[in-house]
């Protein structure tokens, strides 16, 4: 299926799990350079970009800037900037993009979560009882698209939701080329996804956060509490300030203007 063949973005197309992709085209290679790599002759059309590095045109919306950290040559991290940023399941970018991420990242995942992710991105019901962000570098190395930039990516409970008795992460996928790394590129990814999922629960009134996950040690240490022999993992309201602003201590948020 042609995502950008979509006309009107109300018609909601069954989306068919297409196979994974072994090799990148070379609109999936350029895609992955950085804009100064890219012929002159493909910076317009193709990928819906012009040749000013900050007009990239995109669907999803920035709600927090934050700080990732990221592997320097000599083996230190140092902070870089990042988005915090929700997808539109109507715009047809976005729609391009979660395809894109389904084929890539899909055959790489052990529990293939963002294949699940995409398959309820597609779905006309389920795409409007959920919501769904993702985490993406704003460095100066600055990739063409979107889904080169994206660290991680996650499924909720739509904050609009009329039933506030809990903010459900349904699905948290971290990219596999970071996550597999003995020594990550890219760290916080996962830690940074939790803290804008929590911003916006606390924002919109939920009486819990929630999460499903066998991965006890990681959410342990960020102070959420397990049910006993459930792994669910919660975090209530009075529990979110401390989170958030061990946090922003940990990821220097303190200096950003972090919220768009």
């Amino acid at each position: 299926m042609n995502i950008r063949s979509i006309q009107n973005n109300s018609y909601m197309p069954q989306y068919k799990r297409t196979p994974p992709l072994q090799t990148k085209t070379e609109e999936s290679s350029l895609s992955c350079k950085k804009i100064d790599e890219i012929p002159s002759s493909y910076l317009r059309g193709s990928f819906g970009i012009i040749n000013n590095k900050n007009s990239l045109s995109f669907g999803q919306k920035h709600l927090y800037q934050i700080n990732l950290k990221k592997r320097q040559q000599a083996g230190h991290y140092e902070f870089i900037p990042a988005y915090f940023s929700k997808l539109n399941p109507r715009n047809e970018d976005d729609r391009y993009f979660m395809e894109k991420l389904d084929g890539f990242w899909s055959p790489k995942s052990d529990r293939n979560m963002a294949g699940d992710i995409a398959e309820d991105f597609f779905s006309e019901r389920k795409n409007k009882e959920n919501n769904f962000y993702i985490i993406e570098k704003n460095d100066d190395e600055y990739y063409v698209d979107t889904f080169c930039r994206t660290t991680a990516v996650v499924e909720t409970t739509n904050p609009k939701s009329k039933n506030k008795s809990k903010f459900e992460i349904k699905y948290l996928q971290t990219n596999p080329d970071i996550l597999y790394q003995d020594t990550p590129e890219i760290k916080g990814s996962g830690e940074l996804m939790l803290y804008g999922c929590v911003k916006e629960a606390k924002k919109n009134g939920f009486d819990m956060v929630e999460i499903y996950s066998s991965n006890d040690s990681f959410y342990e240490h960020l102070g959420l509490i397990e049910r006993p022999k459930a792994h669910f993992f919660t975090l209530y309201p009075q529990e979110y300030d401390y989170f958030l602003e061990r946090i922003e201590k940990k990821y220097n948020l303190k200096q950003r203007n972090f919220t768009i």
